[in-house]
């Protein structure tokens, strides 16, 4: 078996175990290797290309088959993916210039109704923006019952509730409110005429 056609799983393992002890690659690896970084290249470029656009780019830069092309496409999407984290936001980016290709490039109004659906649901214009949330109705339902927060219980709880609401009455009883007229400003009152 040629190192060109070596698995994916077993050139991944050589690599990483490379990697881990500071070792350097096999030559032919090591091309390999470099092709993927290349091809990833080529993905994250700002302009988006099509696998089959990466394909005849790797052919021509390190003038290999189209077929070995193929292969190191897939599998720099495989490596790259098992190695690096998830980043959400430029996978929305790159689905998001995707679609909008497909949408250039359609000639049927399906595919651009589609496209523009789907769109839609990518960026979440689906979804309420900025929602707030209606009031809320508090109730709150008073109970002197230490029981019900784990505390023990007190002897003669409603007869000294009753004595202590009892005595706060009291005092709010004897403030007087006292009765008071209103008087109107003459300035602020505008004289019409009769």
């Amino acid at each position: 078996m040629s190192k060109e056609n070596e698995r994916f799983e077993v050139v991944f393992d050589k690599i990483h175990r490379a990697w881990d002890r500071g070792e350097d690659l096999p030559l032919a690896i090591a091309d390999r290797l470099k092709r993927w970084k290349a091809a990833r290249e080529y993905f994250l470029s700002k302009t988006y290309m099509t696998d089959s656009q990466i394909v005849e780019r790797l052919a021509d830069d390190f003038r290999i088959s189209e077929g070995l092309a193929w292969r190191d496409v897939r599998d720099a999407k495989r490596f790259f993916a098992s190695t690096e984290q998830v980043n959400k936001e430029f996978d929305i980016i790159m689905l998001n210039t995707r679609i909008r290709k497909l949408e250039d490039s359609a000639d049927s109004d399906k595919v651009k109704a589609a496209c523009h659906a789907n769109l839609i649901k990518l960026n979440g214009y689906d979804k309420p923006q900025n929602v707030e949330e209606g009031s809320k109705q508090i109730i709150l339902n008073i109970d002197f019952n230490p029981a019900l927060i784990g505390a023990k219980p007190i002897p003669k709880l409603e007869q000294t509730v009753e004595r202590f609401i009892g005595e706060k009455a009291k005092r709010e009883l004897m403030i007087e409110d006292v009765d008071f007229e209103d008087i109107t400003d003459e300035r602020d009152t505008a004289k019409l005429p009769e």
